[in-house]
């Protein structure tokens, strides 16, 4: 499965305040080279390196993911990233003028509307398309993930959770399904919503 690389057609800009810190924060999406990934420059540290969106640079932080380069670093870009990857676009600049992405409206949402108002553009690059050739498990405490080949892109969870306070008759474990299949630019990739 080959696809080509895609970026913003143009630059568009947002603004918030910070889910965690409550700090306003002012910033701009833009078209990136091939290659480039997704990447956030912090505009208020100047001389400051690009923080890639890459596991290289995540740094543990309670209830967000951030990202850190030196003495910059960038928080709560899960939402973002997911609209990325719900639309398919590959390279991305993002300029903040502070280190917390703002909450917008608490979803991946906003960020879809944003990536969609500045447009998609393919670029003359082929997109690096991961395939699972065999099951993956991760555990982190009580927490696992699983995923499983499939010949659909397409993703399934089942959140868990101990209810240590329940009646002795109530379930130990929640267990709500969700499934999703999604193609970059589809309807679903359009209404991504990440709690």
């Amino acid at each position: 499965m080959t696809r080509r690389q895609r970026t913003l057609r143009t630059a568009v800009e947002f603004q918030g305040v910070g889910l965690h810190s409550g700090v306003h924060v002012k910033g701009r999406m833009l078209p990136a080279p091939p290659n480039r990934g997704v990447e956030f420059v912090r505009t208020d540290l100047p001389g400051s390196e690009p923080i890639p969106a890459r596991i290289a640079y995540l740094s543990n932080k309670e209830r967000r993911t951030r990202l850190v380069r030196g003495a910059a670093e960038v928080e709560t870009v899960e939402h973002l990233l997911a609209a990325c990857s719900g639309l398919g676009v590959d390279n991305m600049t993002v300029e903040l003028s502070g280190a917390e992405l703002p909450g917008l409206d608490g979803s991946a949402r906003d960020f879809v509307e944003l990536v969609q108002r500045a447009g998609i553009v393919d670029q003359p690059a082929d997109a690096r398309v991961l395939v699972l050739d065999q099951p993956l498990y991760v555990r982190q405490g009580d927490a696992t993930l699983v995923a499983i080949p499939s010949d659909r892109r397409r993703s399934s969870s089942r959140p868990t959770a101990s209810r240590r306070r329940s009646p002795p008759r109530a379930p130990s474990v929640w267990r709500p399904r969700c499934r999703s299949s999604r193609r970059p630019g589809s309807a679903r990739a359009r209404r991504a919503r990440t709690p």
